[in-house]
């Protein structure tokens, strides 16, 4: 039984859903032009604080590409300087600067809408070789690709802190600052702003795969505990950083996952001596009360949840299908492409082999880090796939889910597999024919929805599931949707195609669509993948001047 105070926090967050969905003849409110003089820096900075550069180049050789999605034990690298460097380089850093004319940018490894970045890094260490002579939380700036230390621990208090586990450990904590992304989306930024944290989450889980590593959220953590671990301020002004989560970083699996650290522990860590201040972001700011309001009823209490599973077993599929490609060299070039070229096909038996990389019983990585998954189901709308017809087809992750999505959906699907489909994979044909012309207008009429090899929407449960977690789990569900569109944009990669990201789309019209008539599904995010036109015009530029 909910509580009045549970309810009415559900009742936000289905309030702001629907508020901020776009449709045929109104959009999410948003800031109406860009204030380019106060863009938001990209870059946050503590001032005042010890910068701790890391090396960008290591001698530490990449895994195979395939190898990310199975991790294997042979390859795992011990803890220190150079693998944290490598884990951070191939996940959280600058991939490339642009230019065109006068304006240059920076690209990170791991996407975002607008390429605004509001997710930040925090890393919880023990005492390292070459890092830090004691346990140390440090935050993570791409820019230098350095750390800069806010506070040491005691080894005595790093030892309570990770009781728990069986084997060494560290951590890093994601967050979002709102700001970044509502400067030019608005109300809809709180969506956007999670989908990056799914997209920060596989980027840091598959690179962490690459040195032969194991990612797990710790899901029981509340927002005020990880507030305190990151060193974050405790209110909720324009430009304040809200804390995500925390992964633990393992050697091997844990078998049994930890899921909370000690909160008297944690009461100890904010009493220690924190340095820096953090910059601002911007001359001012403008405050987004659907923002404010979605953000303080999803944060995150203390929970009691238990692992549903102890480690899984996985049902391995063609695991070197691209066994000559090395990871971090496809996760250093993965772009978002601005527009397709129309033309450039997909081969059938690629097409399945990135649905397999997207189903969490048949990989092992990126969906081991949460310990529940498979709440999102995936539409693609199919346009130049050799082998396969054209037409909209249903990917099940959850085989839970068909008997009921076969209820909701329109009577005239005909849910027929594919002869060509692999037994391993549940892809279902709903209609044949050609949804370029569909795929466009639902994706805010955008033509690269139409000009790729496919486009997709991802379907989450939504109004039942909220109601028997909590209105908390909201954010989580794009997670897992950014967490999809990371292996969508590498899998792009590795068949020298691109990705792109689609967070403008017609919600309600995609759901009409389908023949969704209430709540208990929504669309989330779309996505596609083909053959991309490139601008000569734009310069691509290192990442970081390397010293030979």
């Amino acid at each position: 039984m909910k509580t009045d105070i549970e309810e009415d926090k559900l009742n936000k967050v289905f309030n702001y859903h629907q508020q901020t969905k776009h449709g045929f003849h109104r959009s999410a409110e948003g800031p109406g032009y860009l204030d380019w003089k106060n863009q938001p820096d990209p870059f946050r900075r503590y001032h005042g604080t010890q910068l701790i550069s890391l090396p960008l180049e290591t001698e530490i050789e990449s895994s195979l590409y395939d190898l990310l999605y199975y991790p294997d034990g042979n390859l795992t690298q011990a803890f220190n300087l150079q693998t944290i460097s490598c884990l951070l380089r191939h996940s959280m850093a600058l991939s490339a600067w642009k230019q065109a004319g006068e304006s240059r940018w920076a690209l990170r490894v791991n996407p975002s809408s607008g390429n605004l970045h509001p997710t930040e890094a925090y890393l919880l260490s023990p005492a390292l070789d070459s890092l830090s002579s004691t346990p140390m939380i440090a935050h993570y700036t791409p820019r230098e690709h350095g750390l800069e230390k806010r506070c040491v621990l005691s080894n005595a208090l790093w030892q309570l802190l990770t009781e728990d586990f069986t084997q060494p450990v560290f951590f890093l904590g994601i967050s979002s600052i709102y700001w970044r992304e509502s400067w030019k989306y608005g109300t809809r930024a709180y969506r956007y702003c999670h989908l990056d944290v799914g997209h920060a989450l596989a980027a840091i889980s598959l690179s962490a795969a690459s040195l032969g590593w194991h990612c797990q959220i710790l899901e029981n953590c509340s927002a005020h505990q990880l507030r305190i671990l990151l060193g974050l301020p405790d209110d909720y002004k324009d430009e304040t950083e809200h804390p995500d989560c925390l992964i633990a970083i393992t050697q091997t699996k844990i078998k049994r996952p930890v899921l909370s650290l000690p909160d008297q522990v944690i009461k100890q860590i904010a009493l220690c001596d924190w340095q820096g201040e953090a910059n601002q972001l911007s001359r001012s700011s403008i405050s987004w009360d659907a923002i404010n309001t979605i953000a303080s009823a999803c944060e995150k209490p203390a929970t009691e949840l238990t692992a549903s599973t102890q480690v899984k077993t996985i049902e391995k599929t063609a695991q070197l299908f691209y066994s000559t490609l090395k990871a971090h060299s496809v996760i250093q070039q993965r772009r978002s492409a601005v527009a397709m070229d129309k033309q450039t096909d997909m081969q059938a038996d690629q097409f399945y082999q990135l649905l397999s990389r997207l189903m969490p019983g048949q990989v092992e990585t990126p969906f081991n880090v949460f310990i529940s998954v498979a709440r999102v189901q995936l539409i693609f709308f199919v346009h130049r796939v050799e082998g396969i017809k054209p037409g909209v087809y249903c990917l099940i992750r959850d085989p839970e889910v068909l008997t009921e999505l076969k209820l909701l959906m329109k009577k005239e699907f005909v849910w027929k597999k594919p002869k060509t489909c692999p037994e391993t994979l549940p892809l279902f044909c709903l209609i044949e024919g050609d949804v370029r012309s569909l795929s466009q207008q639902l994706s805010c009429q955008q033509e690269i929805a139409a000009d790729g090899c496919f486009s997709l929407a991802m379907l989450s449960r939504f109004e039942k599931t909220l109601q028997q977690t909590g209105a908390w789990l909201y954010p989580q569900l794009y997670w897992e949707c950014g967490t999809i569109g990371q292996v969508l944009y590498l899998e792009a990669e590795a068949m020298n195609l691109q990705g792109t990201g689609i967070g403008c789309f017609f919600d309600d019209p995609v759901h009409e669509f389908l023949g969704l008539q209430d709540i208990n599904f929504q669309t989330l995010y779309h996505f596609t993948i083909g053959g991309a036109l490139h601008d000569d015009r734009i310069l691509t530029l290192p990442a970081y001047n390397i010293s030979k």
